[in-house]
């Protein structure tokens, strides 16, 4: 599901060029619905009850067509930039999905903050692939980027409307059904293009075009065996990952020197990437395990925590970082420009964020032993790879700082620096998330009363309603 979920991007940014929108959406469509025979078949049995169908092609419309086709109608040859598609139109989707999930799960405020310190992780990569980075989400190209995020919603409606349909044991025919509503929805949004005038017969012929649905087909397909399973973290977590495993493409091309020298920072993607699998770790769905002690609550524990939530909060809006701009422009004019960014622009105020409400459902749902020691330790290598991915800006385009300016970024025509770091609330939210976490395990360790196997809650995941 990894591997093609990385496909489909590469794929998708070679076809949009020589394709349309609907094209590509409807080898989608039809791509999934291979998917969809391939793992689960054709069932033979045939629902009549329309409140049970209609639902079910309705997502599958959504999710197969209208999402695909809102994000390819919404990227241009090089905007928004691909550090930002690859950020808005696959990892954001799985965080999306991990925070659906997490809606009803007994401990989602862990969840939850395992969620956002992922996919800070995700942003602390893809603002390392270059530096100066382009990566600026929600400034030049918000319009592009919500439409992207509209069609992350579609696309999460459909997997929770099919893990719901594995929990009742009928994910064959929900599939089939919502691949069935994907090809209907891609077939008028064909029909739509070719009526303008902008959907042609060469929108079909190009290689990459097969291999869009061909990466469509093996990762529906990979989504339904996860989906067999009633959970739908892996396919959460493949998309999370999506950018860290393009990472080695990068450095793939970097050795070779297959297209030139890539800037890669190599430091900071891996803590990038090791706060993504940390926040993964603390979103996964757990069978019930059998505690030697069960944990009680402190009251110390989530007051830190909760301080440590506040202190993030406050951090996400004081100024940290300052960014200079000096360039020669084409007039032979000089340009000099400096602006501020809070704590919401740089990547290591969204790790403390993360960390801190992470902690906080440590704090209050302790659960086991065994289970509160793995949490602590996805948060303290998520904290032990803070620095180096802290003061990684995820800003670097601005309104007031002219088009060709912000395009000359990193030549000899024009430059931006940064100096400082991410407010000091951050490394307090971080210090008081590892001492809530500290005075849990030391009330676990502490405890003397324990409880059987059967009181323990099994916290296998559930559908969000």
């Amino acid at each position: 599901m990894l591997v093609a979920g990385v496909a489909a991007t590469v794929f998708g940014t070679q076809a949009h060029q020589h394709s349309s929108p609907a094209a590509l959406a409807l080898v989608w469509a039809l791509g999934s619905y291979l998917g969809v025979v391939l793992v689960a078949g054709i069932p033979r049995a045939r629902s009549r009850a329309v409140l049970e169908w209609l639902p079910q092609a309705l997502v599958g419309a959504g999710g197969l067509a209208l999402a695909p086709w809102l994000v390819l109608a919404n990227r241009y040859t090089d905007a928004p930039p691909g550090s930002e598609v690859v950020f808005f139109s696959v990892a954001a989707w799985g965080a999306m999905l991990a925070l659906a999930l997490a809606a009803e799960a007994p401990d989602r405020t862990t969840r939850a903050g395992g969620a956002v310190l992922a996919l800070a992780g995700v942003a602390g990569v893809v603002a390392n692939w270059e530096r100066p980075s382009s990566f600026s989400p929600l400034v030049r190209f918000a319009r592009e980027e919500s439409f992207m995020l509209l069609a992350g919603v579609l696309w999460v409606a459909l997997v929770v409307v099919l893990l719901r349909a594995a929990l009742r044991g009928a994910l064959p025919a929900a599939a089939l059904r919502a691949s069935l509503g994907g090809i209907a929805a891609a077939l008028v949004l064909a029909g739509t293009s070719l009526a303008e005038g902008t959907l042609v017969a060469d929108d079909f012929g190009g290689a990459g075009v097969w291999a869009f649905g061909i990466s469509a087909a093996f990762l529906m397909a990979g989504s339904l065996v996860s989906l067999r399973s009633r959970s739908a973290f892996g396919i959460a977590a493949a998309h999370l990952l999506v950018p860290a495993t393009m990472t080695l493409l990068l450095l793939f091309e970097e050795v070779f020197g297959i297209r030139g020298p890539n800037p890669l920072l190599a430091g900071p993607i891996a803590a990038g990437t090791a706060s993504t699998m940390a926040g993964l770790w603390l979103t996964r769905a757990s069978a019930a395990v059998e505690p030697q002690r069960a944990c009680p609550p402190s009251a110390i524990a989530r007051t830190l925590a909760a301080l440590a939530v506040v202190a993030a909060l406050v951090a996400m809006a004081l100024p940290g970082m300052t960014a200079t701009v000096t360039a020669n422009r084409a007039d032979a004019s000089r340009f000099a420009a400096s602006f501020t960014l809070h704590g919401f622009e740089i990547a290591g105020t969204w790790l403390a964020l993360g960390v801190a409400v992470a902690a906080l459902g440590i704090a209050l749902r302790p659960r086991s032993m065994r289970q509160a020691w793995s949490r602590a330790a996805a948060l303290a290598a998520a904290i032990a790879a803070w620095p180096f991915v802290a003061a990684t800006p995820v800003k670097t385009l601005t309104s007031f700082i002219p088009s060709d300016v912000q395009v000359d970024y990193g030549s000899e025509f024009a430059r931006i620096d940064f100096a400082g770091s991410p407010p000091l609330f951050a490394l307090a939210a971080l210090g008081g998330a590892l001492l809530a976490v500290a005075v849990t395990l030391f009330a676990c360790r502490s405890s003397s009363h324990g409880v059987p196997k059967s009181a323990e809650r099994d916290d296998r995941e559930v559908a969000p309603s």
